[in-house]
């Protein structure tokens, strides 16, 4: 039996949280942490200038929502897909591209990471990494501070140029994940930050969560020590 032919996704742009015209006019370097190197932090900053008109103008793309194919997904500066299930479940995200200089993201289950003024920079992981391609220098030989100095340089510049809290409801409004989901998975994870795989788990198992949250609230936050 032929499988059926899957019609494109309808796109649909959300409303734009970026002024196209109001790039940053200098980079917000600020101090040099006193762990980095005069010679790192002077790599780090050829870094950041390589690649810092090319994540402003990423950054000015209008996000945009698709469905189709059994998922809603939003598409957010050319480098981050967020998708979930038409039922609301089923949570993916996926950073476009090769190489995570900053780190691998820890995508919250209410997309408050990397959606945020702060949290946003691992989003341009790739981009990072082939700016330091770019300039022949080894990934793997810069330290931990130097690669945190990186992500709070892209923070600083850039925070003031995204409506943060616009953005975050825009895009939950156009993936609509199940709200008891949500619930069940903040209550259950109470103790932190619950991450997309925490959701998902969660929504393989939200009757039997629900009632736990009916009859014995409490014990939620015990169960996670019952996670896959």
């Amino acid at each position: 039996m032929d499988s059926p032919t899957l019609s494109p996704p309808s796109v649909t742009t959300l409303p734009s949280c970026i002024d196209p015209h109001r790039y940053p006019a200098r980079i917000e370097a600020g101090s040099r942490p006193g762990a980095v190197s005069e010679s790192t932090h002077a790599q780090v900053l050829r870094v950041i200038e390589r690649c810092w008109q090319d994540i402003a103008g990423r950054m000015a793309g209008e996000p945009q929502a698709f469905r189709g194919q059994g998922r809603r997904t939003v598409r957010l500066w050319q480098s981050l897909t967020l998708s979930v299930s038409e039922a609301g479940t089923n949570f993916h995200a996926q950073v476009h591209g090769s190489g995570a200089p900053l780190g691998v993201p820890r995508f919250s289950a209410d997309l408050r990471n990397p959606i945020s003024p702060y949290a946003f920079t691992f989003a341009f992981g790739p981009t990072i990494t082939k700016a330091c391609t770019d300039l022949g220098f080894d990934l793997r030989s810069l330290p931990v501070p130097a690669l945190t100095y990186m992500r709070s340089v892209f923070a600083r510049t850039f925070r003031a140029y995204v409506d943060w809290n616009r953005l975050r409801r825009s895009v939950l409004a156009a993936l609509a994940p199940d709200p008891l989901v949500i619930s069940l998975t903040r209550r259950t994870f109470e103790d932190g930050s619950a991450d997309l795989a925490d959701f998902n788990w969660v929504a393989g198992r939200a009757r039997e969560l629900a009632l736990v949250a009916t009859e014995r609230p409490r014990l939620l936050p015990f169960l996670q020590l019952a996670r896959d």
